[in-house]
Order: C-alpha cells, then sequence, then structure tokens
C-alpha cells in the first residue's frame, strides 16, 4: 500500500528499523535518517529472510547478502553511503527535515505527483529498451 500510494511518501526513521520495519522504510519514495538510526533483516537469526526484493531495489548485491546473511545491523551512515537512505540528520533536525522536504513536494501540481509517481513505479521493472 506504500509502495502504490499515489502521493509521494517520506520516512523519517529515528531509531532501529529491523525486519519489517526496514522493509516499510524501503517502499517509500525518501528515506531520512536519525544519525543513530540502524537498519537491518535479523530474521536469519531464527530461520527467516524476507523483504530482499524491497532492498535489493536500493542497494548493491553484496551489501543485501551481508545484511541477509548475517542478520547485523547496520548504521545509518553505512545506510546513506549504500543508497538505502537518501539524508542522515541529527535526531533533532529529523523531523524539520522531513516536513521541509514534504513542504516543498507538496507545493506541487498534485496531479503532476502523482502520475510521476506513478511512472517511477512503473518504470523500475522495465527493461531499458
Amino acid at each position: 500500500a506504500v509502495y502504490r500510494c499515489a502521493i509521494p511518501v517520506i520516512a523519517a526513521i529515528n531509531g532501529p528499523a529491523l525486519g519489517a520495519g526496514s522493509v516499510l522504510a524501503t517502499v517509500c519514495d525518501i528515506r531520512i535518517a536519525a544519525s543513530h538510526a540502524r537498519f537491518g533483516t535479523p530474521e536469519i537469526n531464527v530461520g527467516r529472510c524476507g523483504g530482499a526484493a524491497h532492498h535489493g531495489r536500493l542497494i548493491p548485491q553484496g551489501a543485501l547478502r551481508r545484511m541477509y546473511f548475517t542478520g547485523e545491523p547496520i548504521s545509518a551512515q553505512e545506510a546513506f553511503r549504500l543508497g538505502l537512505v537518501d539524508q542522515v540528520v541529527a535526531s533533532e533536525e529529523l523531523m524539520p527535515s522531513a516536513l521541509e522536504l514534504a513542504s516543498k513536494i507538496a507545493a506541487k501540481s498534485p496531479l503532476g505527483l502523482r502520475y510521476a509517481k506513478h511512472a517511477l513505479n512503473d518504470i523500475e521493472s522495465m527493461a531499458l529498451e
């Protein structure tokens, strides 16, 4: 529902995003993380695994496999380096930063935003040609 939401969705991550929390962040359009946030997929520790397709859209295969095979979380800074988050800010700047970005986006054409998000979602699974 978040991935297919007609309007852009911004995630403001203010702590550990583990398992489904990390997947929820990946299906948002833009992710801003507090500097103390962590991301991980610890399901391997109980013999499970999930959400790789969503993470794999954003991070390289080696990093994806390391996260899934070890179950160890990564820092917000590492998530930024890998492309999992778009911005890392101090915790007190998290909501102001997210709201500032939301205001910029909200000032755009509502119909244009809907078409843009739909197009970006659709082209993600298409071949370049």
